[in-house]
């Protein structure tokens, strides 16, 4: 069945994916929130700089099986089902190995990249707690977003919201007993944090399973048949997926070493951006989830040899996504007190945070757009080219957050405001790749 490509049928494959975004952004929120309601500055601040070290994992491993996702979708444009499996099984073998190494590097040397970002002994000493902690997931999460592009590639994305749901309501429970030591629970601070994402990805990963051995649509992807090693196949893979990890990689790393500048400046300006960085990433959800669906449609039209319906469509998602991420935005300019006093009561970093709230709004803006056409050019899976200009891109962001920062010594606003640089960078080439060249009428799989 041909794939439609109207507002309904784009909201219907890509709501899942935002719902599945939040539910993956709540893990920071939540662990921020609490966090932020111990009345310890300090665990806030280490929080800021500590989660967008471990996001760069989450992010090359999503990054990693995006490649398997792209090659799924363009299987079903093809209606070769009976090779899905084989593809979901071979990213799951790639995707735990992946796991392995990140568990040794960060759990051995996670100390060391924190003593490069942090000055503070006592954020370096939290932070470490934190990753100690946090680190016993990463199978889990690994093994989670091989389910996650499985079903985003198959277009059959509820059983994603199922999962979030899980994993959110694991995770508030146990930030709630953890950190502060409710019901019996040891009292472990910003340990109990970490510890209690770790296993609400545990429980995410058994809602996946779950559901695959009951899904009768399992068994026409061949997904349960007994489990063979294909080189060739995770070869293909990490072909595809290599170029958009590194990308990934990239672009987290930059969003770190941001976060480490900003430390330079003062605690309460890490406190704020960590703030920040909560709100930033759950409404930016509605793009990144949209983003993820737009792969799926562009693989899929590209598969069904319906080229010149590609762009059209990825202004339609990327109307839904501008419209979408202005309206949810919209209590950061009406009511941010209420807002950031979710998040915590440190009067000072409330007024900083709301302060900083209009600067934000309009970077969400400028995320809505550029995700759209930049995932587009995922989706026609002409990869070294979305990884040349990530790399780019990421070069000039961190060069102007040392230039404003450690040079310049400005302000938050000025360290914040890279992201326009990078947005209004990446949206650029973006437009000259679709509407300047034909290379993504060539790319082969």
């Amino acid at each position: 069945m041909k794939l439609a490509t109207t507002y309904k049928e784009i909201l219907q494959i890509s709501l899942p994916l935002i719902v599945a975004s939040f539910g993956h952004s709540l893990i920071g929120a939540t662990d921020t929130f609490f966090l932020g309601r111990s009345g310890n500055t300090g665990y806030l601040a280490a929080i800021g700089l500590v989660a967008p070290l471990y996001f760069v994992i989450t992010m090359v491993s999503l990054a990693l099986a995006r490649g398997g996702q792209i090659m799924i979708a363009r299987r079903m444009g093809e209606g070769r089902f009976s090779s899905i499996g084989p593809i979901a099984q071979n990213m799951l073998y790639f995707e735990l190995l992946f796991a392995t190494f990140c568990f040794f590097v960060m759990y051995y040397g996670g100390e060391y990249m924190l003593w490069f970002l942090i000055d503070s002994q006592e954020l370096l000493d939290v932070s470490i707690e934190y990753l100690n902690y946090r680190i016993l997931g990463v199978f889990f999460g690994c093994a989670g977003v091989t389910f996650i592009s499985l079903y985003t590639g198959v277009a059959r994305t509820g059983i994603i919201i199922m999962t979030s749901v899980v994993m959110a309501t694991v995770n508030i429970f146990l930030n709630y007993v953890l950190i502060f030591g409710y019901y019996g629970f040891p009292e472990m601070g910003m340990g109990g944090a970490g510890l209690a994402s770790a296993i609400s990805e545990f429980f995410a990963l058994l809602a996946f399973v779950a559901f695959a051995f009951w899904d009768k649509e399992s068994e026409k992807y061949h997904l349960l048949k007994l489990p063979k090693v294909n080189f060739k196949e995770i070869i293909t893979q990490v072909r595809l997926s290599a170029p958009l990890a590194l990308q990934n990689f990239f672009g987290m790393i930059s969003w770190v070493l941001l976060f480490g500048f900003i430390e330079n400046i003062g605690e309460e300006e890490m406190a704020i951006s960590s703030v920040m960085r909560v709100v930033y990433l759950f409404l930016g959800a509605i793009a990144w989830g949209l983003g993820s669906g737009t792969n799926t449609i562009v693989s899929k039209l590209i598969g069904e040899i319906r080229l010149k319906e590609v762009v059209p469509t990825l202004f339609k998602i990327a109307w839904v996504s501008l419209g979408l991420t202005a309206l949810f935005s919209l209590p950061l300019l009406l009511i941010p007190e209420l807002i950031i006093g979710g998040i915590t009561d440190d009067v000072a970093i409330i007024e900083g945070t709301v302060r900083m709230m209009p600067m934000l709004f309009f970077i969400l803006l400028g995320v809505a757009t550029y995700a759209i056409f930049y995932n587009g050019i995922i989706g026609t899976a002409d990869i070294n080219f979305s990884l040349v200009i990530t790399f780019i891109g990421a070069v000039l962001y961190i060069a102007f957050a040392a230039l404003f920062i450690n040079v310049l010594h400005k302000n938050l606003q000025w360290a914040w405001s890279v992201e326009f640089i990078y947005s209004g960078f990446i949206l650029i080439c973006c437009m000259y790749y679709f509407f300047k060249t034909k290379r993504w009428f060539k790319v082969q799989l």
